[in-house]
């Protein structure tokens, strides 16, 4: 059975890919075609492993390049024009942002049990993990 985009996932409009899914959905992602536009400092492959995804291009991606200085951060693709990059410095930090914004109710369900966030204090959650992050910062500004 398919789930109806946005009533399903850890966060909004984003699913978890199933292994099936994310195999599938790497094969379908040429790194070699946006290495230039996404700068993956120290980029010594292809071993990027999707998990939440949209079905649109929003994706996020654990860097899995063992001798790169970014092995086990979260990498970000996306369709909206935003910067995609690295924006959590490993899978407990994404979880941690995650259960910090269930427990102080940025996530919620709506009328219609579609998970929503409150993406200005998730942002504020996220820069408050990891200062350093450029892409938080623009959530504090």
């Amino acid at each position: 059975d398919k789930f109806i985009l946005g009533t399903v996932g850890i966060i909004p409009i984003h699913q978890l890919l199933d292994l099936k899914g994310a195999i599938e959905y790497s094969s379908y992602f040429d790194w070699d075609d946006y290495i230039h536009l996404y700068e993956i400092e120290n980029y010594l492959g292809h071993k990027f492993f999707p998990f939440p995804e949209d079905n649109s291009g929003n994706c996020y991606w654990v860097d899995l390049n063992e001798e790169s200085n970014n092995y086990g951060k979260i990498y970000w693709t996306n369709t909206l024009g935003d910067e995609p990059g690295y924006l959590f410095n490993s899978l407990t930090a994404f979880f941690e942002a995650i259960k910090i914004g269930y427990a102080d109710g940025i996530f919620t369900l709506d009328e219609e049990k579609y998970l929503n966030c409150d993406y200005k204090k998730w942002g504020i959650i996220c820069y408050e993990l990891d200062k350093s992050n450029p892409y938080w910062q623009s959530y504090v500004k």
